[in-house]
């Protein structure tokens, strides 16, 4: 399946669960300025990858990617993930395991999140994030809040 029908595919999936909740927004715009594309998905299984590219501009003065910017990702991917499992969610705590820095020169990283359980009013994810050459850099465990109407 092309990069095209796997994002409308999600895209309709989503907004199919946010028929009821008309004042979210999706994808969010911050999703549309990291410029991430969706890999794959899969509802039944709550799984989600998702590639970003890496640019100049998200380098540190180390010209290795931002670990804010590379959090900011992660949260970028459980964020969508957590729409298809219970709405609405928010994150709560997001602990990332820096493995190895990203350098420049990396074209992108994927970031393969699963959800894990839910518990009471939380949820819970698992995140890893790989280089473009299949190298683990970072880790990432996430729990959302689950808002009550």
């Amino acid at each position: 399946m092309d990069k095209c029908a796997v994002y409308d595919k999600f895209i309709i999936a989503i907004k199919k669960r946010l028929q009821n909740n008309g004042d979210i927004i999706f994808p969010p715009k911050v999703f549309e300025t990291f410029l991430g594309e969706i890999e794959s998905f899969d509802v039944d299984k709550k799984y989600l990858i998702i590639k970003f590219p890496v640019l100049n501009k998200y380098m540190n003065p180390y010209n290795t990617l931002q670990g804010g910017v590379l959090t900011a990702m992660i949260d970028n991917t459980i964020g969508p993930l957590s729409m298809m499992i219970d709405l609405p969610s928010f994150t709560r705590q997001l602990n990332v395991k820096y493995i190895k820095p990203v350098p420049k020169g990396c074209y992108y990283i994927l970031i393969k999140a699963k959800f894990i359980e839910k518990r009471k009013n939380f949820l819970f994810f698992d995140a890893i994030v790989e280089d473009n050459n299949g190298n683990k850099v970072a880790t990432a465990s996430v729990s959302h809040w689950i808002m009550k109407s």
